[in-house]
Parts: C-alpha cells; sequence; structure tokens
C-alpha cells in the first residue's frame, strides 16, 4: 500500500494575510529603530566621546540634600560626618564645587536650634548668602 504525497497549497486569502503580516511588521520595526534613533536610544551609533561630552548633571547634591531638617546632632554627624568648623549653633563643611551658573559653593553651614537641625547657609565666590536668595549677601552666620 502506497501513500501518495500530499501537498497543501496556500489559497489567496491566506497569501493575503501572511502578506499583510509581514508588512505590518517590518513597518513596526521600521518606526521603532526610527524612535530610538531619534531619542537617542541606540548608543552604538554615537561615540563614547559624545555621550560623555553631553550629559550634563542635572542636580547638584550638597551636604544639607542629604539631610533632613529636626534630624538630630547625632543623625547628622552620622550622615555626613565631623564638621570642619564650629560656629556657634552651627556646623561648617567644607565643598568647593561649581553650581550651574560657574559659582563656587565653597562651604555650606548647618544649623541647630537646640539639637535639631533648623536650616542651612551657603559660602558663594567667598560670601554668605541668605538661605531663600543666592542673591543676597548677609554677614557670616554666628547662630
Amino acid at each position: 500500500m502506497s501513500v501518495a504525497p500530499v501537498a497543501v497549497e496556500m489559497g489567496p486569502r491566506n497569501q493575503r494575510r501572511l502578506r499583510t503580516g509581514a508588512i505590518i511588521l517590518i513597518v513596526a520595526a521600521a518606526v521603532s529603530v526610527t524612535a530610538m534613533w531619534v531619542g537617542g536610544g541606540l548608543p552604538f551609533v554615537h561615540s563614547t566621546n559624545q555621550l560623555n561630552s553631553s550629559v550634563q548633571p542635572r542636580h547638584l547634591t550638597l551636604i544639607p540634600d542629604k539631610l533632613v531638617y529636626g534630624m538630630s546632632k547625632q543623625q547628622v554627624r552620622d550622615r555626613v560626618g565631623a564638621p570642619d568648623k564650629v560656629a556657634g549653633g552651627c556646623w561648617q563643611y567644607r565643598e568647593n564645587v561649581k553650581n550651574f551658573v560657574g559659582q563656587t559653593i565653597n562651604a555650606v553651614r548647618v544649623c541647630f536650634l537646640g539639637n535639631a537641625y533648623s536650616n542651612d547657609y551657603r559660602q558663594i565666590d567667598g560670601k554668605w548668602r541668605d538661605p531663600s536668595s543666592t542673591k543676597i549677601v548677609i554677614a557670616p552666620p554666628t547662630q
């Protein structure tokens, strides 16, 4: 007994479905690659130097940014270390970093009311500034 070879022929309806599916897949892939290229999601098409030189930090982290108002002196010491200088109820820490407009933040003073962290001051370009506005110069904090 011999078995006849069976050949399945694809009808026109299934051929259309296959063609349409292939076209949709190709278009979706092209749109994805284009979106990644434009959005910078394809790092292998850029040199490493271009990527590193164009990336700018968006936030400058200073010592007060690591603290929470109301922390005790011991909690502040545990979080950021011993101060460089103590002036009255304030602890002074060196920063020496440039901000986004090119000013140098020389130091910060973390001040306590009782045993709780209450406010801070920044020394910018050698002058102490009011915490509410870096444009207002104040006498060095002695609190």
